[in-house]
């Protein structure tokens, strides 16, 4: 079993904006829930080290509505909270692993310490 993952919060306080766009701001009652009024999309932000040993800052989205975010507004917030330069991947676990079954949440993993991915363009256009 692995170990269990550390929360980095000065490192999820650095990824939340200073200023947001119209429309985001922070849930009244937490500092890591971000709300957009129009969109109705909720996010919830933090930062983990987990047994690789790397910071990875985890985005997880919801909608009020209960349905599934579209991909526009996952992409809007990836690139709000983790930067358009930065990737970001959706975890796609075998089913044994699952461990959020809300059909209404998406989540979103970004190493905040390098870019673990290979470049995935080598095999024509994403």
């Amino acid at each position: 079993m692995s170990e269990e993952p550390v929360l980095l919060e000065t490192m999820t306080r650095d990824i939340l904006p200073k200023v947001l766009p119209v429309g985001w701001y922070y849930h009244p009652d937490a500092c890591d829930v971000l709300e957009n009024r129009y969109s109705e999309v909720r996010v919830i932000l933090n930062v983990m080290r987990y047994s690789d040993g790397r910071p990875w800052a985890h985005l997880s989205m919801s909608r009020r509505d209960k349905k599934l975010p579209t991909w526009d507004q996952l992409r809007e917030a990836k690139d709000l909270f983790f930067g358009k330069k930065r990737k970001a991947i959706q975890v796609l676990p075998p089913e044994d692993q699952y461990v959020n079954l809300n059909p209404g949440v998406l989540h979103l993993f970004c190493c905040l310490s390098e870019d673990p991915l290979p470049d995935f363009r080598v095999m024509g256009t994403l």
